[in-house]
């Protein structure tokens, strides 16, 4: 088990939609829009930790990457517990890195409220859709259920 892993299960256990990681500061989950403290016993974290701590989970291609770019952006797997899409990146005082927890189940449609016309977008053989909002306002949810409903059909 990577050291990040508990923290990750407790952003999908309390339903957060992110955890953040940043030299200086206490790790951080998004919890309806609001950054709370993951703990408040958890230590502030430090430069050598968190690298340490983001290095453990990437795959050799993308901690080359990082060391030539410090900026990775990859997927963790929990087995079959969650995954999540990671944005690693370095600040001024050292690496940072969030995390967006994607639930492992596909919603339906209907589970969504998405309208039947988004489900056409699905159907086009040309052109282009653009899925844009703020962030937490669904857009990779609602791009899972289209590909799913296109996987299925």
């Amino acid at each position: 088990m990577a050291d990040v892993d508990p923290w990750l299960l407790k952003v999908k256990e309390v339903n957060a939609s992110d955890l953040h990681l940043r030299v200086g500061s206490k790790p951080t989950i998004r919890l309806h829009g609001d950054l709370i403290p993951l703990d408040e016993s958890l230590p502030i974290l430090d430069n050598d930790g968190l690298t340490r701590m983001l290095e453990e989970i990437m795959q050799p291609e993308q901690l080359h990457m990082w060391h030539e770019t410090y900026d990775v952006d990859f997927s963790y797997e929990l087995s079959d517990e969650a995954r999540f899409r990671v944005n690693t990146f370095m600040t001024r005082v050292g690496p940072g890195a969030a995390f967006r927890y994607i639930p492992v189940d596909i919603k339906t449609s209907d589970e969504l409220g998405l309208p039947q016309p988004v489900l056409r977008f699905a159907d086009y053989r040309k052109g282009l859709v653009l899925v844009t909002g703020a962030t937490g306002s669904g857009k990779s949810t609602t791009l899972s259920t289209i590909i799913n409903h296109i996987n299925e059909s």
